[in-house]
């Protein structure tokens, strides 16, 4: 990533800009990926970015009004997901046969694989610039839920590309009707 943001103005308008458009992207992704568990999972990443989107665009909305970060305590009402752990993937050595992915779905994993690492790199540099230990915290975890995504969009590129299929992890499992 180039130049960071200046001011936590300028960070907080530049991270939303980011996840709106990775909202929109994943949305996108969605609508043009053919399987089922496919489209959930980029259904379930633009959900991720717009419960981003929502926290940065109330700290935005307090720093305009009061010139103050929210207080920590007003945070914690905030929706947030469990982070995705690495043991949450099923193991490649449960892939097999030479089905060829689809190509479209594999671009979108990687782009979406590169904006992932973008936006880690811009919440941990926030964080490491953020004064306020609260707003540091947030920035963190914000960097941890987006480390998260890229671990999974990371391990679905390769098994998508070795195996031609998604897997599926607890949380993406598909709902029945009701």
């Amino acid at each position: 990533m180039a130049q960071m943001p200046a001011t936590p103005k300028d960070v907080l308008e530049l991270a939303m800009k980011r996840e709106k458009e990775g909202h929109e992207f994943y949305l996108k992704s969605a609508a043009g990926t053919s399987n089922a568990k496919g489209r959930h999972m980029f259904e379930w990443l633009a959900g991720e970015e717009a419960k981003h989107y929502q926290k940065l665009e109330k700290e935005l909305q307090a720093l305009a009004s009061t010139g103050q970060w929210r207080p920590p305590g007003a945070r914690s009402t905030d929706k947030a997901s469990e982070p995705i752990k690495r043991t949450e993937f099923p193991p490649l050595s449960e892939v097999a046969g030479d089905i060829q992915p689809n190509a479209g779905e594999l671009d979108a994993l990687h782009t979406g694989i590169a904006a992932e690492k973008q936006a880690v790199e811009l919440y941990r540099h926030a964080a490491e610039n953020a004064l306020d230990a609260s707003v540091k915290d947030m920035f963190l975890k914000l960097a941890q839920e987006e480390q998260g995504h890229l671990d999974l969009l990371e391990s679905e590129h390769e098994w998508l590309a070795q195996s031609g299929t998604y897997f599926t992890l607890h949380r993406f499992s598909l709902r029945g009707p009701g």
